[in-house]
């Protein structure tokens, strides 16, 4: 019975590791991507939607109407 509490304890330990590891983990990747992200500052000029020919149709039809 004794040998069944020292599983149990060291199955729970070992649990609490690897859930210490991955949030150790994921720390150290969200921290580099903060800095990525950072990296890249303020854009120069603003992002302009993509004119497809079906987009452009689109919006000649929706400016007749």
């Amino acid at each position: 019975m004794l040998q069944i509490y020292v599983a149990v304890d060291k199955l729970q330990k070992d649990s609490r590791n690897k859930e210490h590891v991955r949030l150790v983990d994921l720390k150290r990747h969200m921290k580099a991507l903060e800095k990525v992200i950072s990296s890249f500052g303020e854009p120069a000029v603003e992002a302009m939607p993509v004119q497809t020919p079906t987009r452009t149709a689109d919006l000649n039809l929706r400016a007749n109407h």
